[in-house]
């Protein structure tokens, strides 16, 4: 059963081997202040303190947890739950965000990571939570379906095509 864990120096070398899947697999989840995770773990471990606390957020940037998918011991998947919404975040990213190691995809890791997240936004008193993933991304939309995502208006926005899901908590 997988468990959800802040990110920590012990986990650090398997946090290493599934950014490095990801990335060889052709999405980089980093990017922005996130960044930092490609080139200094331990600098990425530390914001991701702060960010929690609403503390060194960079402009454009909302406070956020971010944790790490732990299952035996192994770093699977990465969740981001964004404690509020911006403009960009409307229609680009919601309020929650997750990856999964390549190797463990179609086991339920996306699954629980959405669920988790959503009971994280229920503790801080969201009521409404906007989920988006790429137009193409079938696997996606099937776990933001499974747990209670009700389409609504794709974004409008330049750039790859989202759709947007809302689930009511």
């Amino acid at each position: 059963m997988p468990k959800l864990r802040r990110p920590t120096p012990e986990l650090a070398a398997s946090f290493e081997e599934l950014r490095d899947a990801v990335l060889r697999d052709g999405y980089n989840g980093w990017t922005g202040a996130s960044a930092v995770a490609l080139t200094d773990l331990p600098a990425y471990i530390q914001a991701t303190r702060f960010w929690a606390k609403g503390q060194r957020i960079s402009n454009g940037w909302v406070p956020s947890d971010r944790f790490w998918i732990v299952e035996d011991g192994v770093v699977v998947g990465e969740v981001d739950v964004r404690h509020r919404l911006n403009n960009f975040l409307l229609q680009f990213g919601g309020h929650i965000g997750y990856l999964t190691h390549p190797d463990h995809r179609n086991k339920g890791v996306a699954t629980f990571a959405l669920r988790e997240g959503l009971k994280r936004l229920a503790k801080i008193g969201v009521k409404r939570v906007l989920i988006t993933c790429l137009d193409d991304n079938q696997p996606s939309q099937r776990v933001i379906e499974k747990c209670g995502g009700v389409h609504i208006r794709d974004s409008k926005a330049k750039g790859p095509r989202r759709r947007r899901y809302v689930i009511l908590l």
